[in-house]
């Protein structure tokens, strides 16, 4: 008898401690949920569908848009190798570059005799500034006003007067960064500000490089591997641009109403540790970077919004760059559509009632 409610004891027992295991594994998964929901909802700011996408440059290989001006003129590349010339930075390989035209005509953007060229921004006067390749193999910058050939800025890189070039606006100033010696043996980016003379007029000492300037003084600074953004006006004050989740941003482009765009990781803190479990267990990596769930955003009166938030839900394009925005409000990036990158117009949609849409 004593050993029979000595088993139906340690039975009960049991249970007890099956019921309380499964009560604690369902509380901590409810509450990683609730975790989970909170730092991946990003409340939108602005109202919802305020963009029509419009298709660029649909064709066989991977295309990007990157720029666009107040005449609606449109900087559009093709390269197979998108991920090096986007997330990793890398030199472009065999890339091929236009400027679209408001009606849909392609005009090719000349280079200095190498097998790749970069467009960066085209300013409202019609001027070009990229990099491309030279016959032999480096990497310089170019001006190009549209016809004839390019002005050949040098080459670019490591202990030279520019180690890259990014921006230009109206005046004829350019953005980018520099390799600043901190020490003898020491160097680091810097953003810089060069005038047409390559004379620097603006030498920030916070930051990486000069993504994009405006004609009313502002500068968007990006802060490179700290996946961190801001906005410096004429006056100098200094503006953080946040993120779209925890993990950062790259600002790209800015109008003279201050509006920017760029893009941010929607990768929440919680996830990215899941993410980066999964990827040690499979892959054998710590983690993942946070550029690989990048989405599109837009940044206006102090709040910042995923672009994807903004478009029709059934589009059926996942918006993940944002290069360039002009005066009218029409932004450029490049997305995910019908599982292929594609370059996109974002038209605000007060502009596409009135002028009707189409794409090119």
């Amino acid at each position: 008898m004593g050993t029979e409610s000595m088993k139906n004891s340690g039975k009960r027992t049991l249970v007890l401690a099956s019921t309380v295991l499964v009560s604690v594994l369902v509380a901590v998964g409810l509450f990683l949920l609730v975790v989970f929901v909170v730092v991946n909802w990003v409340a939108p700011p602005f109202d919802s569908a305020e963009y029509v996408v419009i298709p660029l440059l649909e064709r066989d290989l991977p295309t990007c848009a990157v720029s666009i001006n107040d005449a609606e003129q449109v900087l559009v590349w093709e390269n197979r190798h998108v991920d090096h010339v986007i997330k990793h930075g890398e030199h472009p390989m065999e890339m091929k570059a236009w400027i679209l035209e408001p009606d849909g005509s392609l005009v090719g953007i000349p280079g200095l005799g190498g097998k790749w060229v970069n467009p960066r921004k085209i300013n409202n006067l019609g001027t070009i500034l990229g990099e491309a390749e030279t016959s032999d193999g480096k990497p310089h910058g170019f001006i190009w006003e549209g016809s004839g050939e390019p002005r050949d800025l040098g080459e670019l890189g490591f202990n030279l007067p520019m180690a890259e070039v990014f921006c230009l606006n109206d005046r004829g100033e350019m953005g980018g960064s520099y390799y600043h010696p901190r020490t003898a043996k020491s160097f680091s980016l810097v953003p810089r500000v060069w005038n047409a003379s390559r004379e620097t007029v603006i030498a920030y000492m916070e930051g990486d490089a000069v993504t994009d300037l405006n004609n009313e003084g502002m500068a968007l600074i990006d802060f490179g591997s700290s996946f961190e953004g801001e906005i410096v006006s004429g006056t100098g004050e200094r503006i953080e641009i946040g993120a779209l989740s925890h993990q950062g941003c790259r600002p790209m482009g800015v109008n003279d109403c201050g509006e920017v765009v760029g893009y941010s990781s929607i990768t929440s803190t919680f996830q990215g540790t899941i993410d980066g479990v999964i990827g040690a267990v499979k892959r054998r990596k710590a983690s993942i970077s946070w550029e690989e769930r990048p989405h599109a955003f837009i940044w206006r009166d102090g709040k910042m919004a995923d672009l994807n938030s903004l478009i029709e839900t059934d589009s059926g394009w996942e918006l993940l760059w944002a290069f360039g925005i002009n005066n009218k409000g029409q932004i450029v990036g490049g997305g995910m559509h019908e599982k292929h990158v594609r370059a996109f117009l974002l038209e605000p949609v007060t502009n596409a009632d009135e002028n009707g849409i189409e794409s090119f």
